[in-house]
């Protein structure tokens, strides 16, 4: 996974994104195919820039308790089986990733 190798300033912009060294979320938990999250992980690795964006695993528990609301530019959900997803995150991860997406 990356790190954070390189700090940089709010004011600059990188493309139309300004360069603040945010999280790229990868969900990994129940469901989830382990093809389809590696997938996941080695296509965005070749797209984005690890100066500027830390790509990591997440899992319910995450969505549900931690604070990464104001730290993440992106959620992915790789493919799997859905009801595992809805078991996980019915209730409070569904709330907070609709407010992420709002």
């Amino acid at each position: 996974y990356f790190s954070r190798t390189k700090q940089c300033s709010m004011n600059q912009i990188v493309g139309n994104v300004f360069c603040s060294l945010k999280d790229i979320l990868i969900y990994a938990g129940e469901g989830t195919g382990e093809n389809c999250v590696e997938a996941a992980l080695e296509g965005l690795k070749h797209l984005v820039d690890p100066q500027i964006h830390h790509i990591r695993l997440t899992n319910a528990n995450e969505i549900i308790c931690d604070s990464w609301l104001s730290s993440t530019v992106l959620l992915v959900f790789p493919g799997g089986r859905d009801l595992p997803y809805c078991n996980d995150l019915n209730g409070p991860g569904n709330s907070r990733i609709r407010s992420f997406v709002e």
